[in-house]
């Protein structure tokens, strides 16, 4: 009802991390002003008139968006309504997301292939220096104290 009753919604926030109170005035019908911030531009910047939005900074500016919410905001409203729900926010917070991965998918992808060939490079690395280490504790030792033995020493 009050949303209904008011000629436009203002908000000041800009910590709000969504903007529910400016989706529910629409909803309603109110044209909502909102401020210049990282999180309102992501989210309002393509579905409500530029001149709807302010820099938090400027009184005039504020005046002017007011001024022009209130100009024509519940025709532009009912030719234009937010049609937001809770499944279209997550789908394109998802959306989001996926772009997000898709857009590092070539550098996770390079990363994971040097992994596995540093990997590779240290297991050689690991078992040459078990091989040789059982190589001469158990074998030369006892290959050079044979060779001796048998007169044959100049060979090893």
């Amino acid at each position: 009802r009050l949303y209904r009753a008011a000629d436009c919604f203002v908000t000041m926030s800009l910590s709000e991390t969504f903007g529910l109170t400016c989706l529910e005035a629409m909803m309603c019908g109110c044209p909502a002003v909102i401020p210049y911030c990282d999180v309102f531009n992501e989210i309002w910047d393509e579905r409500v008139p530029k001149t709807w939005r302010y820099d938090i900074k400027s009184i005039s500016g504020l005046a002017s968006a007011i001024s022009a919410a209130q100009d024509g905001g519940r025709e532009w409203l009912d030719k234009n309504p937010v049609k937001m729900t809770w499944k279209s926010a997550a789908d394109e917070l998802l959306g989001h997301y996926e772009e997000c991965i898709s857009l590092n998918s070539k550098k996770r992808q390079t990363l994971r292939d040097f992994v596995t060939f540093m990997d590779h490079c240290l297991r050689v690395a690991i078992c040459t220096m078990v091989a040789t280490f059982v190589l001469k504790r158990y074998y030369f030792k006892p290959l050079r104290r044979f060779l001796r033995s048998a007169g044959l020493d100049s060979l090893f």
